[in-house]
């Protein structure tokens, strides 16, 4: 038999602190092989090994180094940089597309090799679970990115597949599995890893099952991340099976076999339901994770919550972050330009449409209080610029900045200039806004209609992910703020909905009260409230800029709904808010604050544009010829 070899970053000494503390560069070409069994039998070269497989999976959804890599919903964030886009909006078919055979290739590799009696015989049995358990979780992982943007792909199983020259490759040539199939074996496969996980008890480490322990800053998989990842694949199957029928029924296909490759019958919807429900309960009854909340200053538990490593009890796994070499430049690029360490700032901005969001405490209506009547009628007068921002949910302060919110502990100036005449017809008295002038009519960084790259233009900025840190935004450390992709409230969000689909609403409206009680200090919902609208806009409003949005709305089949492309419709449009000061001497609400709704600059003649045919990312024709030609097309191709 031919002695497999395997690429191995021979250069990194580590040990599991790889994953939670300092970390290496594992961007580095390898330059030596070892044989398998060299790597097999020493717990550093297989650490390292895994990292690499980690670095490779953690990339998906597009939130790497930089602020333009953060994934921008339509009704998040709106990109500041520059004049208006007049391009097309529609949304590309081919967005955010995974398809990583090698990579799977590569972890069966590793799995042939942890599962070796060499390997068993080299470490005790906890370690060598724990090691297979996160293989297993990451080949999860890639397979759920592929079959939530393409549909149903080829499961290849265990199978290390090897080619040379002049073989028939027909054996290679596998069909694609159904949808259903593949949710499925993701969830078959987490389950597998929530088992070997359970089973990573280390004698050296005084009985420590590191499988089910909280790891230090959630950057390696444990037997939690594992059911969150099946909870989440089991809700997005179950949405899909009930919505897509009655909300996008082209979005199906079967191949020459029958398979339904695309789309998956209703008929399973219940099943994935419950699933889902199962899973969820499952973390949070027996998971040692629990939310942050803090009644006495529920905005920044909230943003400690999502953002702050230290202490944190929510966040299961996360893309960790060390200086020097793996930190993002975020918090240069997205911070105010008024508070930024650097030349930079301002290059996200939150849209009303984000904030509008988020209810008021009080129930009363969420949506910002501008104008008496129609647009053109006359202000309403504000004495506190915070006045209808404070009012609402706790959450709000934690993802976004708004007029005068402090950041790093000052206020951010987001005026857009002064009211010099309180009677209609209104006169309003700008100013270019720059660093320099603090105290000019518009503030340091708007918000203002212009094409600066630094200048805000929805009148909201980002808080989520902003490093409070002096420094943060510039070299030589910038910020090691991380990026979650489980946070507890996740698995509380998905029983509720799966309890509310199954008809089981009692047992649903204590989770979703959990988290708007606890997060957002917000009214609990009686029975009568607990609705699908409502678990619509919470997932919104507790994962904004969290890669969540898009992918909801697509599974519920609603993002062509939501997304229409109509001109000032109040979700495809993307909306800001101007706040001016009245300056006029002797008038009875001079100092006082109006606001101006209107369209986002970036976005004032284009509005998003979400079509069916983008529900599936399509196929690539050198997929099928001549690499495999028993893949089919997706649906619209």
């Amino acid at each position: 038999m031919i002695k497999k070899i395997l690429y191995c970053l021979i250069a990194i000494f580590a040990t599991n602190a790889l994953f939670t503390g300092c970390k290496k560069d594992l961007t580095v070409v390898p330059n030596s092989l070892l044989p398998t069994d060299d790597i097999y039998t020493d717990k550093n070269l297989i650490t390292s090994v895994l990292a690499r497989f980690y670095q490779q999976t953690q990339g998906y959804g597009a939130f790497n180094d930089n602020w333009n890599n953060y994934q921008q919903d339509p009704d998040e964030g709106v990109n500041n940089n520059g004049a208006p886009s007049t391009g097309n909006l529609v949304w590309g078919r081919d967005r955010y597309r995974v398809m990583d055979y090698a990579l799977i290739r590569r972890i069966n590799q590793f799995l042939e090799g942890i599962r070796s009696d060499v390997s068993k015989k080299a470490m005790t049995p906890g370690e060598n679970a724990n090691f297979e358990a996160q293989a297993l979780f990451l080949r999860a992982w890639n397979y759920f990115f592929m079959t939530r943007t393409l549909g149903g792909m080829s499961i290849v199983g265990d199978q290390v597949f090897t080619y040379s020259s002049g073989m028939d490759v027909t054996p290679l040539q596998l069909h694609r599995n159904s949808e259903a199939e593949c949710y499925q074996y993701i969830m078959d496969q987490c389950d597998s890893a929530a088992s070997k996980f359970a089973h990573a008890v280390t004698i050296s480490n005084n009985n420590t099952n590191l499988g089910t322990a909280r790891t230090l800053n959630g950057a390696i998989a444990n037997k939690w991340a594992a059911l969150m990842l099946k909870s989440r694949a089991a809700i997005t199957a179950a949405a899909i099976a009930k919505y897509t029928p009655l909300r996008a029924p082209g979005n199906v296909m079967k191949d020459a076999k029958g398979t339904d490759v695309v789309g998956i019958p209703a008929s399973q919807a219940a099943g994935f339901y419950t699933a889902a429900l199962d899973a969820a309960k499952d973390v949070i009854e027996n998971s040692p994770y629990t939310l942050m909340s803090n009644a006495s200053n529920p905005e920044y538990s909230f943003y400690n919550a999502t953002t702050l490593k230290a202490n944190n009890t929510e966040v299961i796994w996360a893309t960790d972050r060390k200086s020097p070499n793996v930190r993002t430049e975020y918090t240069s690029d997205v911070a105010p330009l008024s508070h930024s360490d650097g030349s930079k700032g301002n290059s996200l901005g939150a849209t009303l449409n984000t904030v509008e969001r988020f209810e008021n405490r009080d129930g009363s209506d969420p949506k910002i209080k501008d104008r008496v009547g129609g647009p053109t009628s006359a202000y309403v007068f504000y004495d506190d610029v915070e006045a209808p921002f404070k009012a609402k949910d706790a959450r709000l302060w934690g993802t976004v900045i708004w007029p005068n919110a402090l950041y790093r502990g000052t206020p951010v100036s987001l005026k857009a200039g002064d009211l010099t005449k309180t009677t209609l017809p209104y006169t309003y008295a700008t100013t270019p806004p720059l660093r320099s002038a603090p105290n000019a009519s518009t503030g340091p960084n708007g918000p203002a209609d212009v094409s600066s790259n630094f200048v805000n233009k929805t009148g909201f900025g980002v808080r989520k992910w902003l490093d409070e840190t002096a420094g943060a935004g510039v070299l030589p450390n910038f910020s090691e703020v991380w990026f979650p992709r489980f946070r507890l409230s996740e698995a509380y969000l998905i029983a509720a909905e799966a309890a509310l689909e199954l008809n089981q609403a009692p047992v649903g409206l204590p989770y979703i009260n959990k988290i708007r009680v606890d997060h957002g200090r917000i009214q609990p919902l009686s029975l009568a409230a607990f609705t699908f609208d409502k678990i619509v806009n919470e997932n919104f409003v507790e994962f904004a800029f969290e890669d969540h949005r898009v992918w909801d709305l697509k599974r519920w089949r609603l993002a062509h709904v939501f997304w229409n492309g109509v001109q000032d419709d109040p979700n495809a449009q993307a909306f800001a808010l101007y706040a001016f000061q009245v300056k006029v001497p002797g008038d009875p609400n001079n100092g006082k604050w109006v606001f101006d709704r209107r369209r986002a600059y970036r976005r004032v003649t284009t509005p998003f544009d979400f079509r069916a045919e983008s529900y599936y990312a399509s196929i690539d024709l050198g997929w099928i010829n001549p690499n495999n030609p028993n893949w089919v097309r997706n649906p619209y191709q």
